[in-house]
């Protein structure tokens, strides 16, 4: 009996001339990148995301940089408040223990008091830290610098912290500024 050859792009189960292929697996590179912002590895994160080819599904790399560099940014200005600040800086470490006297030992790395232990900013409760900003951002006088660390906290928080008081927050501020309101609901479009 002559042999059967189904047509092209169609497979017979168990067929020798037509073998099922054989699964490979497909990345989605999103969960790793949002393990990245979750642990504010945003360096990475960033180099990550411009070694992608195309846009990842549910994003895309433009959006996925731009929050990334506003979180970054906005670690970058905590860093430079910390040593301007008239008292102690208090933060709380993510087990609950409460960090006294926070200094900053070099970018990315945080000490408390006369401890030799330091602290990356993955280790600090994110709660902690936009209650930090609220608290720097208050003597802040030029309006652009503020909505510019406005901006940086909201993509931190919606990053790392809490996404629900991020969105609450960008709502609040796009009623305010028509100019982040349009930025900001372009950026969540890609998100």
């Amino acid at each position: 009996a002559p042999t059967v050859v189904p047509p092209l792009g169609t497979k017979e189960e168990g067929s020798v001339l037509f073998p099922f292929p054989e699964m490979v697996p497909t990345t989605d590179p999103l969960p790793k990148i949002q393990a990245l912002f979750k642990t504010c590895r945003f360096e990475e994160a960033a180099e990550l995301i411009k070694t992608l080819q195309t846009d990842p599904q549910g994003a895309t790399r433009e959006a996925l940089l731009s929050i990334n560099g506003a979180a970054m940014s906005f670690l970058a200005f905590l860093e430079s408040d910390i040593p301007q600040s008239t008292t102690a800086v208090q933060l709380k470490h993510k087990n609950g223990e409460i960090l006294n006297s926070v200094k900053v030992v070099r970018p990315g790395v945080l000490a408390a008091g006369a401890s030799a232990a330091e602290y990356a900013w993955s280790d600090i409760d994110p709660e902690s830290v936009i209650q930090l900003y609220r608290t720097s951002s208050r003597n802040r006088v030029a309006e652009i610098d503020k909505l510019q660390r406005h901006e940086s906290a909201i993509a931190y928080d919606w990053l790392v912290g809490d996404r629900a008081r991020a969105a609450l927050a960008a709502e609040r501020l796009g009623t305010d500024s028509p100019i982040f309101k349009r930025r900001w609901d372009t950026l969540v479009a890609g998100l």
